[in-house]
């Protein structure tokens, strides 16, 4: 759901005009989150998984992961990471899957706007209104589902 809903708010953003598809992404990043890597790979690159970054998200990352448990769950751990791979093509030339992208993408987001990445997600895309999540995604008119449809079998929000 977080890739989908992350697309959303660039392209709704992408709409709105702060965003545009064929703008390198290390242009709307904040100098220390500019690698090499990011050179001449655009916005639409990273949406269309066809940048060429390698995915941060793999084995070796989770040795660091346990070893820097406050930072673990951080995009800038991440990115740094991500930083130190080599890319797996020039950009735009093929295709392959990686986390990566988005959370790039989702960086992007914060750094144009200036809020949070939650808080992009609930002005651009979905948001909880009097026990219902209301799904707004550019839409003639808003998708209201009971909060209930997300809990689990314990009646649990599943995360």
């Amino acid at each position: 759901v977080g890739k989908a809903f992350t697309a959303v708010a660039v392209l709704r953003l992408v709409d709105q005009g702060p965003i545009d598809l064929d703008t390198t992404a290390a242009s709307y990043l904040a100098p220390q989150d500019r690698y090499q890597a990011l050179q001449g790979i655009t916005v639409r690159q990273l949406l269309t998984m066809t940048s060429g970054l390698q995915d941060y998200y793999d084995e070796a990352i989770f040795e660091a992961m346990i070893a820097d448990q406050a930072n673990a769950q951080t995009a800038a751990f991440a990115l740094a990471w991500a930083s130190d791979l080599p890319p797996l093509f020039a950009p735009g030339t093929d295709y392959d899957y990686s986390n990566t992208n988005y959370l790039i993408l989702g960086m992007i987001l914060e750094q144009v706007t200036g809020k949070s990445y939650a808080e992009v997600i609930t002005a651009e895309v979905v948001r909880v209104e009097h026990n219902h999540v209301v799904v707004n995604a550019g839409l003639k008119s808003e998708a209201y589902v009971p909060i209930a449809e997300f809990k689990n079998d314990q009646g649990e929000l599943d995360q």
